[in-house]
């Protein structure tokens, strides 16, 4: 009974806040408003785009709250400043999601990164997903922009659902922003020969992996679009390093180095992480997953294919949590030694550390609700929390208050963890 009241009054006091974020929105007439939508990718373009045009990204104000009730705080903790760009994400998880948020923020520039096979049990078609994804850029005004991904055939073949201008970014020789080459050759930075109205120029960036790429140019090209000098945009793009758990770098004091890709991991999205590997350089490279999500089909083939794929770059492959019962009627004679199943990531940490290769990679692939970023912490400091599915969704264990042998109860509790760097301490 006391749960039941505490949540209808939770959902009247978000009301609340929306409903007042719809009556003040309108007195924010001078303020840029940029919304990002699209399967993968939405936060880090958030937070990379806020970087290079300096704005106070209400994705952090949020607390990564991508929905409307998010966007209503935001938009309330923004109204008595001085005008500027704000930049948001926004949810497709449901239907409507999009719609509800972008009819309260009211976006002129709207981006689009890509559609995928998330939230599938929610869509059921990809298509749909699609139809979700472009309700943001069809609410935008015919003064605004459109920012559309195009080399996404789905995304494109919607473009008649906007009446403002459309801007693109891929390999296909239509894009506003061309990519024509990508060196992604790890520890080399990931480096990008593009072409801008007929202007080519290469672009340097600390983020890593293939699947940056499209996170870099949707940001660089909605920065350009809105005015902001090209010199600045690439220097700015070089100071930005990766958001914790998405494809973040960590050095532990053995040297070896560990790739964070642990807040989702769609089944879809795995081969640009696997190409990532077979591209990277190091002594030994040791591939850990935990969790996928939206596998379609047979779930035990689909793990079993994901092992055979990572073993083809990888030399060691580790399965940690429930999930890794998938792989377990594996038994080939080729696999023999470099196939591993953990049931909690406490039992991945010490195999990890008993057999330890300066320079190694570990890239470890995940879901949050693994907190498999225990793995890097755990180099630095003893851990006291090794439970497994704790429940904390959406607060990574950097942020939790039982992460340490003393407990911290700091707010800002990853200012307390001074191997994170200052991007990877924002709570995203």
């Amino acid at each position: 009974m006391g749960a039941a009241v505490s949540r209808k009054m939770r959902d009247a006091r978000r009301r609340v806040r929306i409903g007042a974020a719809h009556m003040v929105r309108p007195f924010m007439r001078r303020w840029t408003f940029v919304a990002i939508t699209g399967s993968c990718g939405k936060t880090t373009s958030t937070a990379l785009l806020a970087h290079i045009v300096d704005a106070p990204s209400p994705l952090i104000l949020a607390r990564g709250l991508n929905n409307a009730y998010g966007a209503a705080r935001a938009i309330l903790n923004l109204a008595f400043r001085k005008p500027a760009i704000a930049i948001f994400e926004i949810t497709g998880h449901a239907p409507g999601a999009v719609r509800a948020t972008s009819r309260l923020i009211k976006p002129s520039v709207g981006i689009v990164t890509v559609v995928g096979l998330d939230h599938t049990s929610a869509f059921g078609k990809i298509d749909a997903t699609a139809d979700e994804k472009m309700t943001l850029v069809a609410d935008l005004p015919a003064d605004g922009l459109a920012v559309l991904n195009a080399d996404d055939e789905r995304i494109m073949a919607r473009t008649d659902m906007t009446v403002a201008p459309v801007v693109t970014f891929g390999r296909a020789e239509s894009a506003t922003l061309q990519l024509h080459s990508v060196r992604d050759a790890w520890p080399l930075p990931l480096e990008l020969d593009v072409s801008w109205h007929g202007e080519r120029f290469c672009i340097e960036s600390p983020l890593i992996g293939k699947q940056s790429v499209g996170v870099i140019l949707a940001s660089l090209l909605t920065a350009l679009e809105l005015g902001i000098d090209r010199q600045q945009c690439l220097d700015r793009l070089k100071q930005f390093s990766p958001l914790m758990n998405r494809m973040s770098v960590h050095e532990v004091p053995d040297g070896r180095q560990f790739i964070l890709d642990a807040w989702k991991a769609p089944h879809w999205a795995l081969d640009a992480c696997l190409s990532f590997l077979g591209t990277a350089t190091a002594p030994r490279k040791t591939v850990v997953f935990g969790t996928l999500s939206d596998v379609r089909g047979n779930t035990r083939k689909r793990y079993e294919h994901t092992a055979h794929s990572a073993l083809e770059v990888a030399d060691r492959v580790l399965f940690v949590g429930a999930e890794s019962a998938r792989v377990r009627r594996m038994k080939e004679e080729d696999i023999e030694g470099r196939l591993f199943r953990f049931d909690d990531a406490k039992a991945a940490h010490e195999f990890l550390s008993a057999d330890r290769v300066p320079g190694e990679l570990i890239y470890v692939k995940a879901s949050r609700a693994d907190h498999l970023e225990r793995l890097v912490h755990a180099n630095f400091t003893d851990i006291a929390c090794w439970r497994y599915r704790c429940g904390k969704r959406f607060q990574g264990c950097s942020f939790c208050t039982h992460l340490l042998e003393r407990p911290i109860r700091d707010a800002k509790r990853a200012s307390t963890l001074p191997w994170l760097t200052p991007q990877q301490k924002n709570p995203v």
